[in-house]
């Protein structure tokens, strides 16, 4: 009936009891520092309404200054992709866990929040391999949405409302809750109901080494955001003093959004040599090719590609490299068997 109170539930489920403690704790230690890292929005041009969720999330996430990479090809990423300080993710749309989490080396940022939007994604929740729920808490995120059953499309999270909900500094059960049209058994909230990770985004909070360049980042974007030109300046600046590659990565990822390829192209190079990392450097070349196969530019592509495959070829991520390969360059089909 109408004005009847309406409870809000969230659940701690996952493949194991050691999964649940950490989705606890890493809730309860993070809200303290606040959840610093990379976005990845994974659009796979499925269905043009759940499309414009990740477009709009993505446009959000960008806004207030998280450095977020959009990969907008189809299918999803490619397997092993190559993630570092993955703190936000929301893709859609296969059917069990694919692409950078199928990486046994890939790990969530403590704290982070994922989902994939799938009609099952939630339809178990103990086998770390199957849907999407429970592979993604196995991977260290501490929150995820999902959901048992088909409940439709337009009966899902949205995950633009819901990253914004989060954003504005409410709980993840009431951000989670405020995403759907409908009450239903379908959806399920999987984490610390009362996890307010993006609260400390205004500054506050305890400070941490391993967060300054996101935090320097997200004032530089807020600071300088209607001077484009004295944001590149700054940032540009910034990224040699501190030594880290990830302030040139966001601007690198600001310019490929703003469809300045050639701008983007040159940062992520510059990025590439302060990385230290051959993960993150690998990263920066899947980058720069994304950037030519969106320009029609194949040959740049196929060579970029080939270099990283034999540079970095005893890293697992190089796998994403091969696969991109062999959709812009596919192999020859094997030779055909002789009659008998």
């Amino acid at each position: 009936e109408a004005g009847l109170p309406m409870m809000l539930v969230g659940r701690i489920d996952g493949p194991s009891f050691a999964v649940c403690e950490h989705m606890i704790h890493d809730a309860v230690a993070v809200e303290k520092t606040g959840l610093w890292g990379m976005a990845v929005v994974d659009i796979a041009n499925k269905i043009p309404q759940g499309d414009a969720w990740l477009e709009a999330t993505a446009a959000s996430l960008m806004e207030v200054g998280i450095p977020t990479f959009v990969d907008r090809f189809n299918p999803t990423l490619p397997l092993n992709y190559p993630l570092t300080d993955t703190a936000l993710y929301f893709g859609w749309y296969d059917w069990h866990a694919s692409g950078p989490f199928k990486n046994p080396a890939f790990k969530f940022k403590r704290g982070a929040v994922a989902v994939h939007l799938h009609s099952f994604s939630a339809a178990q929740l103990h086998n770390s391999t199957q849907n999407w729920c429970a592979p993604l808490l196995a991977k260290g995120a501490a929150a995820t949405l999902g959901n048992v059953y088909e409940p439709l499309l337009h009966l899902t999270h949205d995950f633009d409302i819901f990253s914004r909900r989060l954003l504005a500094g409410y709980t993840l059960v009431e951000a989670a809750y405020m995403s759907v049209p409908a009450l239903s058994w379908h959806n399920v909230v999987l984490g610390d109901p009362l996890y307010r990770p993006l609260l400390p985004l205004a500054g506050s909070g305890e400070k941490e080494d391993a967060d300054s360049a996101y935090r320097a980042v997200r004032i530089a974007r807020i600071r300088w955001a209607r001077d484009p030109a004295e944001l590149e300046k700054q940032l540009r600046l910034a990224a040699p003093r501190m030594k880290n590659g990830v302030m040139l990565e966001a601007l690198g990822l600001i310019f490929a959004e703003n469809m300045q390829s050639a701008q983007a192209a040159a940062v992520f190079q510059e990025a590439k040599y302060l990385y230290t990392s051959n993960v993150d450097k690998l990263r920066m070349d899947m980058f720069v090719a994304a950037l030519d196969r969106k320009g029609n530019r194949k040959a740049a592509a196929i060579q970029t590609l080939r270099d990283a495959k034999l540079r970095y070829a005893h890293l697992p991520e190089v796998a994403a490299a091969t696969a991109w390969l062999n959709i812009v360059d596919p192999p020859p089909p094997p030779p055909a068997a002789p009659k008998k």
